[in-house]
């Protein structure tokens, strides 16, 4: 049964005032395999929310960096990284869609170009920038749905390894107004 996993900072309160000011801000994360999975590794469709999208006051992703370790001991694993910004939660493969990421080797994903072992996987193209705009939707005290930036495994490992860091980062700036649509 797949399993949705948070990343080991998820919930860590990286963000503050200052970062709209400053214009941009980085938010690191960070997930021990081992430990998160309890050394079972990972099965198709499992998801891994490595961070929050904060986008309440409208948000700009600029940049990301996604690091993966060997997740398969053969070559069958194959991963998305996108959002859950979709009808009730649903996972959108917005940045990679259907990579060998992570198979036999690890890997890196980037807006420009994922390298697994010595091998480049194009990224979807033209969604960086990706805009998260200011919802009218939910107002007063209304919950945010939470929108995440995930990874989501959409072939199972044939043989998954149980040990590894999935590390990064995604790079968000502060929307204010624009002209322009992402």
């Amino acid at each position: 049964m797949a399993t949705v996993y948070n990343a080991d900072t998820y919930a860590d309160n990286q963000l503050d005032l200052a970062w709209s000011v400053a214009g941009t801000f980085i938010r690191p994360f960070q997930f021990n395999i081992a430990t998160g999975t309890a050394n079972t590794g990972f099965i198709i469709n499992d998801t891994l929310n490595l961070c929050p999208i904060p986008y309440k006051n409208g948000v700009l992703v600029v940049g990301y960096e996604v690091e993966i370790p060997s997740l398969d001991t053969g070559t069958s694993v194959r991963l998305q990284l996108g959002d859950t910004n979709g009808t009730s939660g649903a996972f959108q493969a917005t940045f990679f869609s259907t990579t060998q990421m992570g198979a036999n080797g690890a890997g890196v994903f980037a807006p420009v170009m994922g390298f697994d072992a010595t091998t480049a996987r194009a990224p979807v193209r033209g969604v960086v920038p990706k805009q998260y705009s200011v919802s009218t939707l939910y107002t007063g005290y209304t919950a945010w749905p939470t929108i995440n930036f995930q990874l989501k495994v959409i072939t199972a490992p044939n043989t998954a390894t149980t040990t590894g860091t999935i590390k990064g980062w995604l790079m968000l700036q502060h929307l204010n107004t624009s002209a322009v649509t992402f």
